[in-house]
């Protein structure tokens, strides 16, 4: 249950951090490693489960196992994406990496669409790759790239310090966004703020449960009381708000390889006209014959370059009545499944039992539930993650309408 932003609090003044630090203050270390943590520095360290160097799990008999890449490893492969389905997680050990006091981050706009993902891929896969790396895209050919590395500010340079964070200042994407009208721009953040750069603004979802909370009026004087906690929200919701928002919301995450990032846009484009559109490199490792949920790179070597495409707000269709979120997503999760991608879990998930396990593979996943007596004990993972019964008639109904 320890958050992110309890995280950076204690080890950035230490001079440390995660080496895969997630950007959401509330989001917790538990569910990121037993589910999925991308950041700006997964195109090198992949996701934060790669940075984990224990577990500690009590099991449906109540019993403690720890589990390494050495000792107990079949497990230790098989709880990364299994969501609290194999035991319950009490401890964990991860890696950390020294920080300087700020990062000297980049703005690179492109108003096209193919020149923006081919130079992220020549970005990522190069020897000397920028330590952190994203980007967002604002429309169907315009978008910014955001590279950075550690730093200490020169004096002579300290007026470029941007302390984006402060309740006062507007959002970030929103102040990223205007490299599209400036051009090129540097500056310094202070290492804290670059990491819970997307807080504040709740990604970019914030702009749709207050519309005018970017405005200077707002962030003045109501602003410095924090953005809404999303576990709080999660937590009040009824069955019917959680039907509403399903029903008028998007809440998508798709991670595919990396040459099919511009399909992806164009996708998203046709299906929700949603933007901004959140980029992140993942590099994918192979895990030889501990092969969990997520499958060995295709390409057959150690690792393989995906993207996560974060489509978060308001579908474009929703206004005229014509906006089926279960089509629509089944659209997407189809084309994620056609090119070797995965869906995030904490997605609102579309996919029949057997589209979701031709998509994840759950062979060794299996084997950890039957070896630690979890298959009575625990739901799977598809069940999981699509709790509500309604969701999967819903999905049932519509495939059996398609034959």
């Amino acid at each position: 249950m320890v958050t992110m932003g309890e995280i950076t609090h204690f080890l950035n003044p230490r001079g440390f951090a995660l080496s895969v630090q997630a950007e959401m203050d509330d989001l917790t270390l538990g569910g990121l490693c037993m589910g999925v943590g991308i950041e700006t520095t997964s195109h090198r360290e992949g996701f934060l489960f790669e940075t984990v160097e224990a577990f500690e799990i009590i099991t449906a008999d109540g019993e403690l196992i720890r589990s390494t890449r050495e000792e107990n490893a079949d497990l230790f492969h098989a709880l990364p994406w299994s969501h609290g389905t194999l035991g319950f997680l009490v401890a964990i050990e991860l890696r950390i990496t020294r920080i300087k006091s700020h990062v000297r981050l980049d703005y690179e706009p492109y108003d096209s669409l193919d020149a923006l993902c081919g130079r992220l891929n020549d970005l990522v896969l190069s020897d000397h790759a920028p330590y952190f790396v994203e980007a967002l895209a604002f429309s169907d050919n315009s978008g910014v790239i955001l590279k950075g590395d550690f730093a200490t500010p020169p004096p002579d340079e300290r007026a470029k310090i941007n302390r984006i964070n402060n309740y006062y200042k507007p959002w970030f994407y929103t102040h990223a966004e205007r490299s599209l009208e400036i051009g090129h721009f540097s500056e310094y953040i202070p290492t804290r703020h670059y990491y819970h750069r997307h807080t504040p603004s709740v990604f970019f979802q914030l702009k749709d449960l207050i519309r005018f909370a970017n405005t200077p009026y707002y962030r003045h004087l109501w602003a410095w009381m924090g953005a809404p906690k999303i576990s709080l929200m999660k937590l009040t919701m009824t069955r019917e708000l959680r039907r509403q928002a399903f029903e008028n919301r998007v809440a998508q995450d798709i991670l595919v390889p990396i040459e099919h990032l511009a399909d992806s846009i164009r996708l998203s484009d046709e299906l929700f006209g949603i933007y901004p559109l959140w980029i992140c490199p993942a590099r994918l490792f192979s895990h030889g014959s501990h092969e969990g949920f997520l499958r060995n790179p295709s390409n057959a070597k150690e690792s393989q370059m995906f993207v996560d495409l974060g489509i978060y707000g308001l579908p474009a269709g929703i206004e005229s009545g014509t906006y089926n979120q279960v089509q629509v997503s089944r659209k997407l999760e189809k084309f994620v499944r056609d090119w070797g991608g995965y869906q995030m879990l904490y997605a609102d998930i579309c996919m029949t039992r057997g589209e979701f396990e031709q998509m994840f593979e759950h062979r060794h996943y299996r084997a950890m539930r039957r070896k630690f007596n979890a298959e009575n004990a625990f739901p799977e993972v598809y069940h999981k993650v699509i709790p509500e019964k309604w969701i999967r008639k819903e999905i049932d109904e519509l495939c059996n309408e398609a034959g």
